[in-house]
């Protein structure tokens, strides 16, 4: 297989991230190549990676933390394919793990990554320990090395579980907060060829904003690309419809959106530049991949967080969430307002499909008539404010 461009060294959070990913089969001969993350995104960038060699690139956290240096720009020149076509973009649960030098108190001293310290705040909060007792560092196997030569009496180590038990450190609790994920993506190609053809067109667009709000143009363009005549004729319907999938305000009146849509069985792409004004500065595919990243983290709420209810909506400095995993929705993106505006035109959209006689799921229906009748009970009121990452 050759060559695999990847952020962290061996028992990282990402390098296990991208193991799972991709699995080694018997008889490969692949290689881990490991970089800092701001390295990596430059070296593609710079195109000094051959474009036959795959990157996995960490994009963004879900529960704060988002990778820092410069992260808009780096994010609208990853998005914009200046970095390559993407080919796979997936979410991986982040799970911490404590290890104890002792017992815990108040008074002990937290090794990690300078991302858990909101990532795990359930657990800083239940044990009454401040900030200056979080020695937080750039990678979590930095913090192992810190832990290891330098921890007393009462310290832990926060930080995935391989890499605990590559240290012969004892497991002593999960400690990470709900909805803790990070999602991924695969520049240049993918490392294993997949059976099928892609089955997702990613595509990039910028708008113009009004304040806060998506233009209302932006509604006109969802009921245009799927006109009745051709919602007739489109098994699943409502999963086929174009999604927002991250949103990031770029200048004051601009956003960008990374966009998905079911590329069919056609050769030719199934984007048509919405016809939004003279706001639009481009339209571009991005990438194709197999599986499209809303119903991933759809699914992936549905099997590990069966206690957020019908959708949530939370964030905390800069990193904001809203998901449903009945329509198949998550919105991702730094700015709450953004993110709000976004799933709400897209919730908008299936109900209109929903008046007009389209057939959905019963947990569906019931989550677009509450919509219906109010807003707020999904957070989407323009009022609605998240949750912190700990509640």
């Amino acid at each position: 297989m050759g060559k695999i461009h990847i952020v962290g060294e061996e028992h990282s959070f990402t390098y296990d991230a991208c193991e799972s990913r991709y699995p080694k089969k018997k008889g490969d001969s692949r290689k881990f190549i490991s970089y800092g993350h701001e390295d990596l995104v430059s070296a593609l960038m710079e195109k000094t990676i051959p474009v036959k060699e795959p990157a996995l690139v960490p994009l963004w956290n879900s529960n704060a933390g988002t990778v820092e240096m410069g992260r808009q720009e780096r994010t609208v020149n990853l998005f914009l394919r200046k970095a390559g076509a993407i080919h796979d973009i997936w979410p991986q649960q982040i799970v911490f793990k404590l290890s104890v030098n002792g017992s815990i108190s108040s008074k002990s001293e937290i090794f990690s990554v300078g991302v858990a310290e909101k990532q795990c705040s359930d657990f800083f909060k239940k044990h009454n320990i401040s900030s200056s007792q979080f020695n937080g560092t750039g990678a979590t196997t930095e913090a192992a090395k810190a832990f290891i030569d330098g921890s007393k009496p009462g310290d832990g180590l926060l930080c995935g579980e391989n890499l605990l038990k590559s240290n012969k450190l004892v497991i002593a609790e999960e400690v990470t907060n709900p909805n803790n994920f990070t999602i991924f993506s695969t520049f240049n190609k993918l490392p294993n060829s997949l059976s099928g053809k892609p089955k997702v067109s990613l595509g990039c667009i910028s708008v113009g904003l009004d304040d806060n709000e998506i233009p209302y143009e932006f509604i006109d363009y969802y009921k245009n690309m799927l006109d009745m005549s051709e919602i007739e004729n489109i098994q699943d319907s409502p999963l086929s419809m174009p999604r927002i999938l991250f949103v990031l305000r770029y200048e004051e009146s601009k956003a960008l959106m990374l966009m998905e849509m079911d590329s069919g069985t056609s050769a030719k792409s199934p984007w048509e530049a919405p016809d939004i004004g003279s706001d639009l500065d481009f339209h571009d595919e991005v990438g194709r991949v197999y599986n499209a990243l809303s119903l991933q983290v759809s699914d992936l709420f549905r099997n590990n967080f069966k206690g957020s209810g019908d959708c949530v909506f939370y964030g905390f400095e800069n990193s904001y969430m809203w998901v449903c995993p009945a329509l198949n929705i998550s919105v991702h993106g730094y700015d709450k307002d953004l993110v709000r505006s976004c799933a709400n035109v897209q919730v908008f959209h299936l109900k209109t499909l929903l008046d007009s006689g389209i057939e959905f799921s019963s947990s569906a229906k019931t989550i677009l008539r509450r919509f219906a009748k109010d807003p707020s009970r999904l957070k989407l009121s323009p009022d609605s404010e998240p949750d912190f990452p700990h509640t």
